[in-house]
């Protein structure tokens, strides 16, 4: 049976510290996994490592039954992994919803800069607007993020996550 992720015995080594050793799990359909842990315990390392910002010498990654481990991040955002990220850097020159149009259009073309000038844009706006209304932000959507505050802008954060509408969405 293939599960929709599933790690096998990722390594991480920094220098001559260990932030991840001989990790495996997996994930079907509907799971739900939440990691908890001190700081440094390895939670961001491993959600990067399954994205595909960190390498691993050993083990690899399987979306679906498809290995995708050396697949560069842009590729694993095509296949349906996204995530959020801690630091929050949303496009300031851009309104909330034009951030999650554009977010959207990522994973449809190589030059995401053209989802913002495609004449037929009002089903990307639509999602966006849908997006930022299930996350309780939708009276910012004409708003320009940099005078946002910081809760504003982490939901708007999760909301570009979504938008590509992802298989993984690791917050």
């Amino acid at each position: 049976m293939n599960h929709l992720l599933q790690v096998h015995s990722a390594t991480i080594q920094f220098g001559g510290v260990k932030a991840l050793q001989d990790v495996s799990f997996h994930l079907d359909q509907e799971d739900l996994l939440g990691l908890i842990g001190p700081n440094g315990a390895g939670k961001t390392t491993l959600m990067r490592y399954v994205t595909g910002i960190n390498d691993s010498k050993t083990g690899h990654v399987e979306l679906s039954g498809l290995k995708i481990s050396g697949l560069p991040v842009y590729q694993r955002v095509k296949l349906g992994i996204s995530m959020s990220q801690q630091l929050v850097r949303p496009f300031k020159s851009m309104s909330f919803l034009d951030n999650v149009v554009f977010a959207a259009g990522y994973h449809k073309t190589e030059k995401p800069w053209k989802t913002l000038f495609i004449k037929s844009r009002i089903q990307e706006k639509q999602r966006a607007l849908t997006l930022l209304e299930r996350l309780g932000i939708a009276d910012m959507a004409m708003e320009m993020p940099e005078k946002a505050p910081l809760g504003y802008l982490k939901r708007l954060e999760v909301a570009r996550a979504m938008a590509i509408d992802p298989k993984i969405l690791i917050l």
